[in-house]
């Protein structure tokens, strides 16, 4: 089989600092498909991808900037309890893997930021009034992202700086950043089923948003699902993407409607197929 580079083009322009690092980091290909690889012998690996919960024994959302491959990899085996004389614990081939894939794809967005290709701006915490952030914030060490807020922090602060952070592109221009990874190559058939998650959220967004849609159980939607994509989509694959969806939809009456439905009144939504 034919290979490409390992590549995502990713227009980050208005978009929160949060979806700027699931869609350069937790949804690039390469990443995706060594979660794929991994199935059922890394959870913690999956339950990054899918919450953006940074490699940890404990809940945490907060990634440090100079997050490696190491201390990603470590975070996979780290155990919050131990004995003297009990040896470190040491990361499997597929825990270094999983840390380096992150590593490697986090550094990716630093970089796009600490070039100035895209302004982030955020409220001040102390002023409570919007700046733009500077590029060579990027290029800190004792600073932390909050992925599910977009709040940056700096490390072991319970303070933020800056809350709300968003990215716009640099002096008008269209800023869309092919991230590469120079060490390995991906399969076209992966970049392939990495669109076909991508067109399954946008379907499920559209018709969780309509209100005139009678929302329908999990099982219905995946079945639907199947019907569009057919072999191209994996049940992982329906998952994330039905994730992701809901995820846009916070704040608003259709999450909680779409997150957990009851029983519903029969309707035709097996007709109702967004185009």
């Amino acid at each position: 089989m034919q290979s490409a580079p390992a590549t995502l083009e990713v227009d980050l322009h208005d978009l929160s600092l949060r979806d700027a690092f699931f869609a350069v980091v937790l949804n690039a290909p390469d990443v995706v498909a060594l979660e794929r690889e991994l199935t059922g012998r890394l959870p913690k690996f999956s339950e990054c991808l899918q919450t953006g919960q940074l490699p940890s024994w404990c809940v945490d959302h907060r990634w440090p900037l100079d997050s490696s491959a190491d201390t990603l990899a470590y975070g996979f085996v780290y155990l919050p309890i131990s004995f003297l004389g009990d040896p470190r614990p040491t990361p499997s081939e597929d825990q270094i893997r999983a840390g380096k894939s992150l590593a490697d794809r986090f550094s990716v967005l630093l970089r796009i930021l600490a070039r100035g290709d895209l302004i982030a701006v955020g409220t001040f915490w102390r002023t409570g009034r919007e700046q733009e952030i500077s590029a060579r914030t990027w290029e800190s060490t004792n600073l932390t992202i909050d992925v599910q807020n977009s709040d940056i922090y700096r490390a072991d602060n319970e303070e933020p700086i800056w809350t709300g952070v968003w990215l716009r592109r640099s002096n008008g221009q269209f800023a869309a950043e092919v991230a590469r990874s120079n060490e390995s190559t991906l399969p076209e058939q992966v970049v392939s089923l990495a669109a076909v998650e991508s067109a399954c959220t946008e379907w499920l967004y559209t018709l969780m948003a309509d209100v005139a849609v009678v929302p329908m159980p999990k099982a219905q939607l995946r079945s639907q699902a199947n019907e569009r994509w057919g072999g191209d989509l994996s049940d992982r694959g329906f998952d994330r993407s039905r994730e992701r969806a809901l995820d846009r939809l916070k704040g608003t009456p259709q999450w909680n409607i779409w997150k957990r439905p009851g029983r519903k009144r029969k309707s035709s939504l097996s007709n109702h197929h967004t185009s």
